[in-house]
Parts: structure tokens; sequence; C-alpha cells
């Protein structure tokens, strides 16, 4: 059984759309954007949770999250963002196989 993922923009289109964007699957949401602003740089963040939460709110129960403190170099960032979306969404379809599947191989 195939598990469908999140459709993330690639590096290029989250850089257009201002570096913020909120992905839904279902019930679930993943939003990768600035966290939060400081003199050195700023924090980016990658987090899921259910669809009616804002995921990045210290408050709201997550399923996953990843942090990157940028320092304005964009190719650490877009390293950043490549991987930890890869990362989510491998996180995600093991988290639906374990979670709501039984008897079948995830492929």
């Amino acid at each position: 059984m195939k598990i469908k993922k999140f459709a993330f923009p690639s590096f290029e289109e989250w850089v257009k759309k201002g570096n913020k964007i909120r992905v839904e699957l279902g019930a679930y949401c993943c939003e990768v954007r600035a966290f939060s602003w400081g003199k050195d740089g700023t924090t980016y963040m990658l987090a899921a949770s259910f669809a009616d939460r804002n995921p990045l709110n210290i408050y709201a129960p997550r399923i996953f999250s990843r942090r990157f403190e940028d320092g304005g170099d964009v190719e650490k960032l877009k390293e950043w963002y490549e991987t930890a979306t890869l990362e989510f969404n491998t996180f995600w379809q093991n988290h639906v196989n374990s979670t709501y599947l039984e008897g079948c191989e995830n492929k």
C-alpha cells in the first residue's frame, strides 16, 4: 500500500512564497516558516500537528518538528529545508503505517 506524502514546494518556490508555507493532508498540517528573529539571524521551523492547530505554537501538541538557526547562509538554509521536508515525509509514512495500518507493507 502506498501512503500519500505531503506535497512540499521546492526550496525556490518556498522562497518565492516568503519562506512560509502550510501544507495540509487529511486532518494534519505541516508548516515551514520563520519561528523567531534576532540580531544574529532567524530561526526557521518545520512542524506538524492536526490541521485545526498552529503547529509552530509552543503550546500546540506536535507530531514532528525540526529547527534551524539561520545566520544568512542560503546554501545551508536550502540544505536544511530539503533535508527536513524529506525527513518529515519519511516520518509521516512510518507514522501512518504504524498507527493506522495492519498487515500492510509500505511501498
